[in-house]
């Protein structure tokens, strides 16, 4: 997988012309138009109720992750197009919690090491939302019977994740992966509980075949 570049080139939203922000607009469900810098600890979610844009989200990504429409949020926060900014605070409508969570897991900075690796390798350019997803996986699977009871032993599962067995674990993870891994540690699963996932846009695995899917973050398609 090629990855997308992490790092945009930053623009301020004062200084963009109305022409580029319609084609913003127009890029997809929710064009962003700047990255964050995420403090160190600091969570995606802002509020009960609310949630924190991060660099590569789209109001559809978020949508789905809450179980919402991309018009009742539009409508929620006063919003006249899809584009949005990293770092604004939406609220999002009928959520009581900062996302779907999972019960947390306490984990060593071994352990947050090795979920913040798989996750970089699989997941880098994916929305933020796409990185917690993978890094719930890893931490449904230790939960889920049959599959090994702790994160390095799910991870190094035996042709599990394509990033252990081509390298890409080794890559040096983005401050970013490294906050997904401490959110999806904490409880938030955007994948829905899933215990699978794919790029359609490379496989199309046949054990995929009979397993419900639970959410499409970015390229990426969870299943359980």
């Amino acid at each position: 997988m090629t990855p997308r570049h992490e790092r945009p080139f930053p623009v301020r939203l004062a200084r963009v012309p109305l022409a580029v922000l319609a084609l913003s607009a127009c890029a997809g469900l929710g064009a962003l138009l700047t990255e964050p810098r995420p403090a160190h600890g600091h969570a995606a979610t802002a509020q009960p109720g609310t949630y924190r844009v991060q660099w590569g989200d789209t109001l559809a990504g978020i949508a789905a992750r809450f179980g919402t429409t991309v018009r009742a949020i539009m409508d929620a926060n006063g919003l006249t197009s899809t584009a949005i900014i990293a770092g604004r605070v939406l609220q999002i409508p009928g959520a009581t919690t900062g996302g779907p969570a999972g019960p947390s897991i306490a984990a060593s900075a071994s352990d947050l090491e090795v979920l913040a690796r798989v996750i970089h390798g699989e997941a880098r350019g994916e929305p933020y939302a796409g990185k917690v997803a993978v890094g719930a996986v890893v931490l449904n699977r230790v939960r889920a019977p049959h599959y090994p009871g702790t994160i390095r032993g799910v991870v190094f599962q035996r042709a599990q994740f394509s990033a252990v067995w081509d390298g890409q674990y080794r890559l040096n993870p983005s401050p970013s992966a490294y906050q997904a891994a401490r959110d999806a540690l904490a409880g938030d699963d955007p994948g829905l509980g899933a215990l699978h996932y794919y790029n359609p846009y490379l496989v199309s695995p046949s054990w995929a075949r009979g397993l419900r899917v639970t959410a499409r973050i970015g390229r990426h398609v969870f299943l359980r």
